[in-house]
């Protein structure tokens, strides 16, 4: 028999109902979008424009992507030619490592792909292509036996030795460039000289931002535009003609190698004399100087016989390089009698701050982060070190000896197979 409740029955039964506090799931699992907090009778799903153009032009979508299909899903990027009216490959000149003795001239070209992850059902992709064949050196081993060099396996890496060629010297600067002798490629992970020590070491400002200090003697200035107050230099770009230096560490004012427990640092000041150099105007933009296109910049003037002091702190991760040393511990003295020589460049800056000297002008660079390169370049064989996920291997698209494509126009490259499952341990 139930108890009685003093005669008066629940005293519960007439209270409220509870207010449903959980937010962790909704009431029932909806159409894609963003949804209210207050699901109440009139609230509406506001849907990202991303599913409001998929829910509005599937059709389009799909009708754009089988055209490109029927197109054997890809086709070159072109452009009209103005001479004869007929397409043709859209190419663009270019040049890597520009501004240095290192420089190659290349040429890109593009394609355009069909794809479900995009908008617009279009992907595209721009190949970069070298015009010259630079001769960096000739292969004579490869380490890729995992039961030998467990170490290298171990750090996903293969080593090539080489004999370098006319344009080794390059190699120091196509770190994660892609390296081809015309059938395998692969990313070059780092470059060791004949001990097996790294070639190169890359330093990063610390604390101390990269300064610049200018000097210019009024009477060499070529103005091109009216300058009644030096002050109104404040603001606008320098840029340095001769932007990368390199140069035995010897020749540097100061190079002091500075060691700590993660890190070694080296803290430089260089003097540079005879440079060539022009004040720019951004037209008040507030665009980092990098990014503008220098040459269409309004000159305020140009001189041919400046000088320019430039100081910074850098810092060198040893975990980098530490591997290479095997149980040798890595310090800033080990690296100093290996090292002999520094780069660094010094790419446009904004002035911080104007003063005149007598018969020189005088302006100091906002501070900036910097990179410091130094070299132990290899006096006789060098080592390559590709990862080992990035082997790619090139060969035309043949089955049982048999190229089943249809034969194109004289000159044009046959249908390739590029095989990405390359396994270079084997």
């Amino acid at each position: 028999m139930p108890r009685k409740q003093n005669g008066f029955g629940n005293p519960r039964s007439l209270a409220f109902k509870g207010v449903n506090t959980r937010t962790d799931i909704g009431k029932s699992k909806g159409a894609a979008g963003n949804y209210p907090s207050d699901r109440r009778f009139g609230s509406s799903v506001q849907r990202s424009v991303i599913e409001k153009y998929n829910l509005d032009s599937n059709w389009t979508k799909w009708r754009k992507g089988y055209e490109y299909y029927n197109q054997a899903a890809w086709y070159r990027l072109q452009d009209v030619d103005d001479f004869s009216g007929e397409y043709k490959d859209s190419q663009i000149q270019s040049k890597l490592y520009q501004g240095t003795p290192y420089e190659v001239d290349v040429v890109f070209d593009g394609y355009k792909f069909a794809t479900k992850n995009a908008d617009s059902s279009n992907h595209y992709v721009m190949k970069r292509t070298p015009v010259s064949s630079p001769d960096l050196g000739t292969v004579t081993g490869v380490y890729n036996d995992d039961l030998k060099y467990p170490e290298y396996k171990a750090n996903r890496e293969i080593r090539v030795k080489g004999n370098p060629g006319a344009d080794s010297r390059l190699l120091l600067q196509m770190i994660g460039e892609r390296i081809t002798d015309g059938e395998t490629e692969a990313t070059l992970n780092y470059v060791l000289n004949e001990k097996e020590h790294p070639a190169l070491y890359v330093g990063k400002t610390y604390e101390e931002p990269t300064e610049v200090k200018v000097s210019v003697d009024t009477s060499t200035i070529l103005l091109s535009q009216e300058l009644d107050n030096p002050q109104d230099l404040v603001g606008k770009i320098v840029w340095i003609k001769n932007f990368f230096v390199e140069k035995p560490i010897s020749s540097f004012r100061e190079f002091e190698f500075i060691d700590a427990t993660y890190y070694f640092g080296a803290r430089t000041l260089d003097k540079v004399s005879n440079v060539e150099l022009e004040v720019l105007d951004p037209d008040s933009e507030v665009l980092p100087p990098t990014l503008y296109d220098i040459t269409t910049l309004p000159s305020i003037f140009t001189s041919n016989d400046a000088s320019y002091t430039v100081s910074g702190l850098h810092i060198f991760q040893k975990e980098l390089y530490q591997k290479y040393f095997g149980r040798q511990y890595l310090t800033a003295d080990l690296v100093s009698t290996e090292v002999s020589l520094a780069s660094y460049s010094i790419l446009p800056f904004r002035i911080l701050g104007v003063q005149v000297d007598g018969s020189r002008l005088e302006f100091t660079s906002v501070p900036f982060t910097s990179e410091l390169k130094i070299y132990s370049p290899p006096d006789g064989d060098s080592t390559l070190v590709f990862t080992d996920y990035s082997f790619t291997k090139l060969s035309i698209d043949e089955y049982d000896g048999n190229y089943y494509h249809a034969l194109g126009k004289p000159g044009d490259s046959p249908w390739m197979n590029l095989d990405t499952d390359v396994d270079p341990w084997m």
